[in-house]
C-alpha cells in the first residue's frame, strides 16, 4: 500500500502516515518515488497510527509492535515444520520427474533405433553408380564418367566439360554449383543400372 491509501484506510493525514513509515521502516523510504509497503508492514503501520486498534489484523495474526522492524506472523517452530513439509514434497517430486525423465529417454532411444538409416547424398549416389558400372564391366573411371557427363549434355542442352574448365573448376563441382546434380543423378541412374 501507498502513504496515500494508509492514509485514507486509517482516517489520518498523509504527513502522519508519511512520518511513522519514516520511523519504522526508514530504508523504504526515497525521496521523488512513491513508498508502497507490503501488507505485513502496513498493518504494522496502521495500528501504531493515532488511532490505536483502528486496523485490525487477521484474527489468527500476531499483532506487531514498533520494535519489530520486520512483521514475522510465523513462529520458529512453524517454519521448521513447513521447511520439512516442503523439503518432503520436493524430494518426492524430484523422484517422480527423475522416473518420468527415465521413461522419456528410453522411449527416444527405441525410436532411434526405428529410425530409417540417413539417405545418401545425390553427389555420392553418382560416385557409387559409377563405381559399381565399371566394376561390373571392367570399363576404365575417365571413360565413364565422360560418357555420363556426354549424355547428360544431350539431355539439358549443355556442355558440362567446357562450362567447368572456363570456370576452373572440376565438372562435378560445376554441376552442383548450377543445382542440376538431380539430373546428373537421375541420368547414371538411368545409363548405368
Amino acid at each position: 500500500m501507498t502513504i496515500k491509501q494508509m492514509a485514507e484506510v486509517s482516517g489520518v493525514s498523509t504527513e502522519t502516515v508519511s512520518r511513522k513509515v519514516k520511523e519504522m521502516y526508514p530504508d523504504r523510504v526515497k525521496n521523488g518515488r512513491p513508498t508502497n509497503l507490503i501488507q505485513p508492514e502496513a498493518l504494522c503501520v496502521m495500528s501504531e497510527l493515532r488511532k490505536k486498534n483502528f486496523v485490525e489484523p487477521l484474527q489468527n495474526d500476531k499483532l506487531p509492535t514498533q520494535n519489530d522492524k520486520v512483521c514475522s506472523f510465523l513462529s520458529e517452530r512453524d517454519i521448521a515444520i513447513i521447511s520439512q513439509i516442503v523439503s518432503v514434497t520436493v524430494s518426492e517430486t524430484i523422484k517422480a520427474l527423475d522416473g518420468r525423465m527415465t521413461t522419456i529417454e528410453k522411449r527416444i532411444d527405441d525410436r532411434k533405433a526405428l529410425l530409417p538409416p540417413p539417405e545418401i547424398k545425390p553427389r555420392d549416389h553418382i560416385n557409387m553408380i559409377v563405381r559399381e558400372y565399371v566394376n561390373k564391366t571392367g570399363t576404365p573411371h575417365g571413360k565413364a564418367w565422360g560418357e555420363l557427363y556426354r549424355q547428360f549434355g544431350y539431355r539439358t542442352n549443355t556442355n558440362p566439360t567446357t562450362s567447368a574448365k572456363n570456370r576452373d573448376m572440376s565438372i562435378l563441382d560445376y554441376i552442383d554449383a548450377e543445382g542440376m546434380i538431380e539430373t546428373l543423378e537421375s541420368v547414371a541412374m538411368e545409363i548405368y543400372k
